[in-house]
């Protein structure tokens, strides 16, 4: 059985055209991402039935979704589409609209606890949905879709609206809900913040096509040590970084390091304002990567994003300005993907 998302679709409309072929591997958290009106929630709509219209095929772990004189409608493709909007039904609390996912899809009243645990939503089970926050909202929108049990996750642009500290309490959940369930996801954002958090690998689309993969983002694996009053204290290979977000002394998170924003020196720095620096080597050298030996961990940096020449075995050192964590439920940042 192929274990790939395959699609080659199409769709014509007035002002609007869209053509898209790519074959997406069914394994953690793929981003769509580019401007606004390039096209990646109607590729969406599409590979969900939405747009019986669109022409071409769509194959999910081998099955035929569309194509072959085949067309599954909706219901029955097995994907769960967060939207922009939570869509929640207001008639229903939020135990309930948990409850009317699993049911939709004969799903065990056991799948509920699990993703009220994981999401943290034991406290809100009976609350009204017209007292939700915004953040909360999106909570519970994601764990209606979780419960349904899907075999693959669409997530339309589900922060919109949100500010950056509603967003950062939120991604960690995304995460937590696809890698704890298997579940693999297609993200849809423009937000660079976003996709560099989530996206295991990126996928860039623009004017109805696909532009191509994007380098896949840089992260080394860390494991919280506690707690602290600015945020959890992270150990990255003998180094400590404290970063704003709550988690528990001994979970492993990764994190990423945007390329843009980081300092890459030949010859150590010194004292620095950034989050951390790190001293490494370069280890390796491909047409278009250097493997870096960075914290006791093999890192990919794209070559395009390094200063000057690089000669294997010299020393370097990399000074965060900015650190984006993501929490790794059962595995390591580095296992492969």
């Amino acid at each position: 059985m192929s274990d790939s998302l395959r699609f080659d679709v199409a769709l014509a409309r007035a002002g609007f055209g869209l053509a898209m072929a790519a074959d997406v591997p069914l394994r953690g958290i793929t981003a769509i991402t580019g401007p606004s009106g390039s096209g990646k929630t109607t590729l969406l709509r599409i590979l969900s039935g939405l747009e019986p219209q669109a022409t071409g095929h769509v194959q999910l772990a081998g099955r035929i979704l569309q194509g072959q004189g085949t067309f599954v409608p909706p219901h029955r493709r097995g994907i769960g589409y967060v939207f922009q909007e939570p869509r929640l039904f207001p008639h229903l609390n939020v135990a309930g609209n948990l409850a009317y996912g699993a049911r939709r899809r004969g799903v065990g009243a056991a799948r509920v606890d699990e993703v009220a645990d994981l999401l943290n939503l034991g406290p809100l089970m009976q609350r009204d949905i017209r007292g939700l926050s915004g953040g909360e909202a999106r909570r519970v929108a994601l764990g209606r879709v979780m419960a349904s049990g899907p075999d693959i996750l669409f997530l339309d642009e589900p922060l919109t609206g949100l500010d950056t500290a509603r967003k950062a309490e939120i991604l960690p959940h995304v995460t937590r809900a696809s890698q704890a369930f298997g579940v693999p996801a297609l993200f849809v954002s423009h937000a660079r913040d976003e996709v560099l958090t989530l996206a295991d690998r990126v996928l860039s689309v623009a004017d109805g096509a696909i532009t191509g993969w994007a380098n896949d983002p840089v992260r080394l694996a860390a494991r919280v040590i506690e707690q602290a009053a600015g945020g959890a204290v992270f150990d990255v290979g003998g180094a400590r970084v404290t970063l704003p977000v709550k988690a528990a002394p001994g979970e492993r998170w990764s994190l990423t390091l945007p390329v843009e924003s980081t300092l890459i020196s030949l010859a150590d720095p010194g004292p620095t304002s950034g989050h951390l620096t790190l001293q490494g080597r370069i280890a390796g050298m491909t047409d278009n990567h250097l493997r870096l030996s960075l914290a006791g961990q093999n890192v990919l940096w794209p070559l395009a994003n390094w200063p000057g020449a690089a000669v294997v075995g010299d020393p370097v050192w990399l000074t965060l300005l900015a650190v984006l964590p993501r929490p790794e439920v059962g595995r390591w940042a580095n296992d492969s993907n």
